[in-house]
């Protein structure tokens, strides 16, 4: 974070990668960068920085909220090893069980998830296919470069509510430590309540009067 453009001579501020001086506190810190080809730079040191440190970041440009790993609800394992999906989900399958979590996955996405009076539903559909929708999901997030993580973000009726995530770019998988050439495993600490939809009418309604349950993956 240092130096600060405002201690700089005035030759050297065109290098400089704030474009004001910081504002801080003791409690926080706000930082303003300049747009230029340090930029992408500038941004991973911070993080890095946040996330050793144990301080969150808020990009209001994005808006991104990083939280460092020590604050985050889930348990992790990763394979910097590329594998197949079906021997990923092998491994899978073997870390939810130590975690305490059910055998059986269904495959899920942000779209078959909405909430409704604080409660989460999830959408059954072909097992088969989900399963094929995720190992594609798998293939095309290794083939991108930037890794893919397994995620089981709840339980219901004895089964895990899983999914394929893939990263966003090369810096958001650096901050969610999901490896280039292989693949992270995670399961939510404090899983949320599950509500297994089977009827198409149910949930056609559900999709009504309910709202986008992103907060069930992030």
């Amino acid at each position: 974070m240092y130096p600060e453009i405002d201690t700089l001579p005035e030759e050297k501020r065109d290098s400089c990668p704030w474009s004001c001086a910081h504002d801080k506190s003791g409690s926080h810190l706000i930082i303003c960068m300049c747009y230029g080809n340090t930029l992408e730079e500038t941004i991973e040191s911070v993080l890095r920085l946040a996330n050793k440190h144990g301080l969150i970041c808020y990009n209001p440009q994005g808006p991104h909220v990083y939280i460092p790993v020590q604050l985050q609800r889930d348990r992790f394992q990763v394979s910097s090893i590329r594998v197949g999906f079906d021997s990923a989900v092998n491994d899978f399958i073997r870390f939810v069980v130590e975690q305490g979590y059910p055998p059986t996955l269904l495959w899920t996405t942000q779209q078959d998830v909405v909430l409704w009076r604080r409660r989460f539903f999830v959408r059954w559909s072909d097992p088969v296919e989900r399963s094929q929708q995720a190992e594609e999901d798998f293939e095309n997030g290794l083939a991108r470069g930037f890794g893919v993580a397994l995620d089981g973000r709840g339980k219901v009726d004895s089964i895990t509510i899983s999914r394929v995530f893939v990263p966003e770019d090369d810096l958001d998988a650096q901050y969610r430590q999901i490896p280039l050439t292989g693949f992270k495993m995670s399961v939510a600490v404090d899983p949320r309540p599950f509500v297994l939809v089977k009827t198409v009418a149910l949930w056609w309604l559900l999709e009504q009067v309910g709202s986008s349950a992103q907060s069930a993956w992030d």
